[in-house]
């Protein structure tokens, strides 16, 4: 055997998530949540403003947090 072959994997510096990206995704979940919260709050009137259905509201309020929109 050569030492190649047990040698651990080293993920490229590239490929590492860095603090400042993951800073970013938090405030991005943090923020989404608190749309998703907001939008399940309004009224029939306030959605009908904006043309979203209640069960479109529904749906949008219950996707978890880190499913971010596309």
């Amino acid at each position: 055997m050569t030492a190649e072959c047990c040698a651990p994997i080293a993920t490229p510096p590239a490929a590492r998530p860095r603090p400042a990206h993951l800073l970013a995704r938090l405030f991005a979940w943090i923020d989404v949540a608190s749309q998703r919260r907001r939008l399940a709050e309004l009224d029939e009137r306030m959605l009908r403003d904006i043309g979203i259905s209640r069960e479109a509201a529904r749906a949008e309020a219950a996707r978890p947090f880190w499913d971010l929109p596309g």
